[in-house]
C-alpha cells in the first residue's frame, strides 16, 4: 500500500442504486466491492505507482508505463531495485514509441532479474512496407494482486510535451476487479512474452475494499475495441449529460452518431478535442454536425490535450488508454476501466469544467451555449492553472 501520495480515496456512503444497461457493451458484468482513488494528474500518479512500488513484497507486473527519461525512466530504477531485493518483476513493454536509449535502459533490469517482454508491433508492421502500424499502447501497473494502476498516461508520447500541457487523469484500484486487470496482463504476456512469467502469488484471494461498480474493457490489436462498444451503449442510455475529452481530432463515426442523438433526446452533451489541424479541413464536418445538432464542442490547443475520459450522467465513468479515434476502434491494443459511481463521477466533471473554464478568454463565437454557460466552441490555449 502506498506510504503518501496526492490521491484521495473516495468512499460513497451507501452504495450507488444499480442500473442495468449500464452493462451493456462489457463482455463481463460489472463486479461491485472496490474502492477507487483518483490520481487528477501526472505528478500525483507517478508518486503513487512508486510508493506502490517501492511497498512491493511478493510481485510487480508493468505494461509499458516506463521510458528513457523522467518519471518513466525512475519507474524502471525502481523495479530494478525491487527485483535485487527479491520481488518478482514482469515488464511488458513495446519498443518502438522508447526511440533511442532503450536498450542501455533496460539492460540493468536484465542483469537484476527482471522478466522483459516486448510487443511485437514494430515487427509485424515491418513486414509490410508502408501499411499502419498496429500498437500496444495499453497502460498497467499491478503490485501484489492488491493493487492496479490504469489510466492514459502517454508516458513516452508525452516526451517533450509544453511543462502545461494537459494529460489525463488515472485511477489507482483495489477489490475484485483486480484479478480481471491481472487476468488481462497474463493473457497479454502469454501473448507476447517468450519467456514464461516468474512464479509468485498473482490471483490472491481479494475482500471487498469499497463500494463501487467496476468493469474491464480490453482488445488486442486488431480487435474491436470494446471499451468503444460501452461508451457507445453508455451515450445510447444517456438521458441528463455527456461529458466526453478525447486527444483525437475526429472520433469514430459511431460516437458522433451516438452524441448527436443524445442531445436530440435532450442531454446536454459536451465534447473536448484538439483544435482541427488545417489539412484538409480535418474534422471539420465532424464539428459543424455536433454543432447543428447541439452539441457543444471545446477545442483544445493541438499538442497540449491528452486527457481521456468519459462521463454519463453523473454515475457512468469511463477511463483508460483509448484516444477515441478510428485506430482504437478495430486496430490498436487498448484498455479501460469503467466504474460506476456518482463520487467520482461529480469530481471528473468538475475537472471537465475547469478545463473548460480556462478556455475562456480565446472562445471563438458560437449561437449555441453549453451547459455550463460557454459558447459552443472554445480554444483552449495553455491550459495553465
Amino acid at each position: 500500500m502506498s506510504k503518501s501520495n496526492a490521491s484521495t480515496p473516495h468512499r460513497p456512503l451507501s452504495p450507488p442504486t444499480p442500473r442495468s444497461d449500464w452493462d451493456r457493451g462489457l463482455a463481463e458484468p460489472l463486479v461491485g466491492g472496490n474502492r477507487v482513488a483518483l490520481l487528477p494528474d501526472a505528478g500525483a500518479a507517478f508518486a503513487a505507482m512508486l510508493d506502490a512500488v517501492d511497498d512491493a513484497r511478493d510481485h510487480v507486473n508493468v505494461e509499458n508505463l516506463v521510458d528513457v527519461e523522467g518519471p518513466g525512466l525512475d519507474l524502471l530504477r525502481r523495479l530494478e531495485s525491487r527485483a535485487r531485493a527479491g520481488v518478482r518483476v514482469n515488464l511488458l513493454v513495446d519498443r518502438r514509441p522508447l526511440g533511442d536509449g532503450v536498450e542501455a535502459a533496460l539492460q540493468p533490469l536484465r542483469r537484476s532479474g527482471v522478466s522483459l517482454g516486448e510487443h511485437d508491433s514494430a515487427a509485424w508492421s515491418g513486414l509490410f512496407p508502408g501499411a499502419p502500424r498496429c500498437s500496444e499502447p495499453r497502460e498497467l501497473l499491478v503490485v501484489d494482486g492488491r493493487d492496479a494502476f490504469i489510466g492514459g498516461l502517454d508516458v513516452a508520447t508525452g516526451r517533450g510535451l509544453p511543462q502545461e500541457a494537459r494529460p489525463g487523469p488515472r485511477l489507482q484500484v483495489q477489490g475484485p476487479v483486480l484479478q480481471r486487470l491481472q487476468r488481462l496482463f497474463v493473457v497479454h504476456w502469454q501473448r507476447f512474452a517468450r519467456g514464461p512469467m516468474q512464479q509468485a502469488r498473482y490471483f490472491p484471494a481479494l475482500a471487498p475494499a469499497g463500494l463501487q461498480r467496476m468493469g474491464v474493457a480490453a482488445a488486442d490489436s486488431g480487435e474491436r475495441n470494446p471499451f468503444v462498444e460501452a461508451l457507445l451503449a453508455a451515450v445510447g442510455a444517456a438521458t441528463r449529460r455527456v461529458l466526453l475529452a478525447s486527444p483525437c481530432e475526429q472520433p469514430p463515426r459511431r460516437l458522433i452518431q451516438a452524441l448527436v442523438q443524445a442531445s436530440g433526446r435532450g442531454a446536454a452533451v459536451e465534447l473536448t478535442v484538439p483544435r482541427a489541424g488545417s489539412g484538409l479541413l480535418r474534422g471539420m464536418p465532424m464539428r459543424q454536425a455536433l454543432h447543428a445538432a447541439g452539441v457543444v464542442v471545446h477545442e483544445a490547443q493541438p499538442g497540449r490535450w491528452h486527457a481521456r475520459l468519459s462521463v454519463v450522467d453523473g454515475e457512468w465513468v469511463g477511463i483508460g488508454s483509448a484516444r477515441l479515434d478510428w485506430r482504437n476502434v478495430v486496430r490498436d491494443g487498448e484498455a479501460g476501466i469503467v466504474v460506476v459511481d456518482s463520487t467520482l463521477a461529480g469530481r471528473l466533471e468538475q475537472m471537465f469544467a475547469d478545463d473548460v473554464r480556462r478556455t475562456r478568454g480565446a472562445a471563438a463565437p458560437c449561437s449555441t451555449p453549453g451547459p455550463h454557460g460557454y459558447p459552443g466552441t472554445h480554444y483552449a490555449g495553455d491550459f495553465r492553472p
